[in-house]
């Protein structure tokens, strides 16, 4: 695309590091390998290209039950204990001080938020990476999610992506089942999408890699090439 010059892949949600301690049970550990994005860091991360392809990321470290980096301050979801710092999740909760949330915040969130800002450019595609469990959607292979404001790709990304996965014999969904996702404001404008992979793409039941991932991983690394 000429006017991509460079991609900024966000992978948010692929650390699983929790401190169980903080939470009522234990048994929150299900729910933490369930809901993380596990591997997105390993497929989404590209093969090696030539210098001239400008890729960086960003990834976040700790578990998205420690800290959520994508969602953002008085985020509505405050309001079931599921915003930056998850106080609840279904029956669970956790047990956190208000000095502990602003440590999260200062050490962690705004850190990893400015790291993500330094990379864009004006000419940057921002790809939002994350995966979800089968059963949010059985049938959607890949979801291609965008904001319908100053953030949203140009038709030609849009198609391009999408064309290309179908084209690779994946059922895409648009904004389905996810849409919309955290872009930083930057003093200048840039586009970004969110690339959503169902796990029953690459993961076994156990939560390995299944021996075909690489393949996975070679079809992004080959997207990468084609927007820039």
């Amino acid at each position: 695309m000429k006017n991509i010059k460079r991609i900024v892949l966000n992978i948010p949600h692929c650390s699983t590091k929790t401190v169980l301690e903080e939470w009522n049970s234990k048994e929150i550990i299900d729910e933490v390998y369930k809901w993380s994005d596990l591997f997105t860091d390993v497929l989404f991360e590209p093969q090696l290209l030539s210098p001239d392809y400008d890729i960086v990321s960003v990834k976040g470290t700790v578990s998205r039950f420690t800290c959520d980096f994508e969602r953002l301050a008085n985020d509505p979801l405050d309001k079931i204990g599921q915003g930056i710092i998850y106080t609840q999740f279904g029956n669970f909760k956790r047990n956190i001080s208000k000095q502990r949330k602003q440590e999260i915040m200062d050490t962690i969130y705004y850190p990893y938020i400015e790291q993500l800002k330094s990379k864009l450019t004006d000419k940057s595609l921002l790809i939002d990476c994350h995966s979800f469990p089968i059963e949010v959607a059985e049938n959607i292979d890949v979801n291609l999610g965008f904001n319908e404001d100053w953030s949203k790709p140009s038709d030609e990304i849009i198609v391009l992506i999408a064309d290309y996965f179908k084209n690779n014999g994946f059922n895409v969904g648009i904004n389905f089942p996810y849409s919309n996702f955290i872009s930083p404001e930057c003093v200048f404008p840039y586009s970004s999408i969110m690339i959503e992979l169902n796990k029953k793409l690459y993961l076994n039941p156990d939560n390995t890699l299944k021996s075909n991932a690489h393949r996975l991983k070679e079809k992004l690394t080959t997207l990468y090439s084609l927007i820039l």
